[in-house]
């Protein structure tokens, strides 16, 4: 990658001997908040991200998920070292929360729903396919305004490998009665809008 490159995604680049380490800042290119008590809407043109319970109320589950495409910002002959989402925290229903974030199993667009991925197909469960927590964060009033984030090094690591394909990633709240984190989406403008901090060096021979 050119120096020009570089410059133009806002990369920056650190040397170790021979070793060459380059940072870029990947942005969300899909970001939508998906409401069990409205299964049926889209809300993926909202200005704001909620992750936790519409009212507090237990069967009003609120998941968000996003779409970064990782691939793109790292060369051939590259590998990720690391890499952190950062979504901009904005409001809190509670004093505090807690937001795991996880791999999609399934894809999504931007008619996602509660109850479909695409306006259409059904997630296999509502609110998202997914499998476990790859890390959590706990997020709390004192923090307002700030940004949030979480490590989502290996998820990334495999997208950039083509070891899994890139379906994005889900943030909900294990707590079954907590009030909505409120994050600033990619609607709100670019620099509130999510991205990944990622950090990528050369293989080695």
């Amino acid at each position: 990658m050119t120096a020009a490159a570089l410059a133009a995604i806002g990369g920056t680049t650190a040397f170790a001997g021979v070793a060459q380490a380059t940072t870029v800042d990947v942005p969300v290119t899909e970001d939508c908040s998906l409401y069990a008590n409205s299964g049926s809407t889209s809300f993926c043109t909202d200005t704001t991200l909620n992750v936790g319970r519409n009212f507090g109320v237990a069967g009003n589950a609120i998941h968000s998920v996003l779409q970064f495409d990782v691939a793109a910002y790292v060369p051939d002959g590259y590998h990720v070292e690391s890499a952190t989402l950062k979504l901009k925290f904005i409001d809190q229903g509670e004093s505090e929360s807690w937001a795991t974030v996880h791999r999609l199993t399934s894809s999504f667009d931007g008619n996602a729903t509660w109850n479909t991925r695409d306006g259409v197909t059904a997630w296999t469960t509502g609110g998202g396919d997914f499998g476990s927590a790859e890390d959590e964060n706990y997020i709390s009033s004192i923090d307002l305004p700030d940004w949030a984030d979480w490590d989502v090094t290996a998820m990334a690591a495999d997208w950039a490998a083509g070891v899994v394909p890139n379906n994005g990633l889900a943030l909900v709240s294990p707590w079954p009665g907590v009030l909505a984190a409120t994050f600033a989406a990619s609607e709100d403008g670019p620099s509130t809008a999510p991205y990944i901090e990622l950090t990528y060096e050369a293989d080695t021979a």
